[in-house]
């Protein structure tokens, strides 16, 4: 069990490396944003229309906030479209953005911990999706009303 799991890691690193490698990169709205090469189907991506950006940035706030310990950490590649989040030394994923078509963006986490369970990182991805998608709906329906009010 334990040789099956490390060769379901170590492919879903290759398949990680080759897409980084093999993606292609477009400029959107003034940014390099990495453009979205679907391989693999995975339960833990979803598609947005919310700039990339800002994505990242309240990704990185809500697993900060949400934070059982000091050693977490969230280190954002603004340039790369990625966040690594770390529990001490151990980086245990990694949310990265990419470019579906202009103003479409894909989000994809993807575990990487040997020792993080399967279970466990879905638990993550479905705790910070939603804490996202409450603040995304708020957000912009409150930039909606503001936008409505502006015409009226």
């Amino acid at each position: 069990a334990a040789a099956a799991a490390a060769a379901a890691i170590a492919a879903s690193a290759t398949q990680d490396e080759a897409a980084q490698q093999g993606s292609r990169r477009t400029r959107d709205a003034g940014t390099d944003v990495p453009v979205f090469n679907d391989s693999v189907k995975r339960s833990t991506r979803f598609s947005t229309c919310v700039p990339a950006a800002e994505v990242l940035r309240r990704i990185q706030e809500i697993v900060l906030s949400d934070a059982r310990s000091s050693s977490v950490k969230a280190v954002l590649d603004a340039n790369a479209y990625k966040l690594d989040v770390f529990v001490g030394l151990v980086k245990n994923y990694t949310v990265r953005i990419y470019l579906i078509k202009a103003g479409h963006y894909m989000v994809e986490f993807v575990r990487e911990a040997a020792d993080m369970g399967i279970f466990e990182f879905k638990q993550i991805y479905d705790r910070i999706r939603q804490r996202l998608s409450e603040i995304v709906k708020n957000d912009y329906t409150l930039a909606m009303l503001d936008d409505h009010a502006h015409h009226l």
